[in-house]
């Protein structure tokens, strides 16, 4: 979405350059062009926004993702299971966390957290650690740049 009022989108461009720019997405560690100039939000299963949080175009929240309004827009990639917010990300300390905060969201959907549900769900937090893990580090490096 091109910033309001010579602002800037997540990528740090201004209203000029989204204009005219492709938009990028990142997904599984991996950048595709798009080929597009115009592109919403993509968010996984699960995925959650708070109030006031801005996504730019091409941004991309993976399943079980959070993404907390701030005075910035949310990085363009926030892996599975990880937080951002204020631009950095974090990711839960061990896999039953995550696990626990998704079995309460099928609860309270009126879901039935299985077994094989949460078989599924386990492989994808063990299969995505090390894409969470060079995303939080990579938004670590972006906050010290802008420092």
């Amino acid at each position: 979405e091109p910033a309001a009022h010579g602002g800037q989108d997540a990528q740090g461009r201004g209203q000029d350059q989204q204009e005219q720019a492709e938009i990028v997405l990142r997904c599984g560690g991996q950048t595709r062009a798009t080929g597009l100039r115009y592109l919403g939000a993509f968010m996984g299963d699960y995925a959650q926004t708070s109030l006031g949080c801005r996504l730019g175009a091409g941004t991309s929240l993976g399943p079980c993702a959070q993404a907390f309004a701030s005075e910035s827009y949310v990085p363009e990639y926030v892996p599975s299971f990880c937080t951002a917010e204020h631009g950095r990300i974090s990711s839960p300390s061990n896999c039953e966390k995550a696990l626990s905060l998704l079995r309460r969201m099928f609860e309270n959907a009126g879901r039935d957290f299985s077994p094989a549900r949460r078989a599924l769900w386990q492989a994808l937090f063990q299969r995505e650690e090390n894409v969470r893990r060079q995303a939080c580090h990579e938004a670590e490096l972006r906050q010290l740049r802008r420092a």
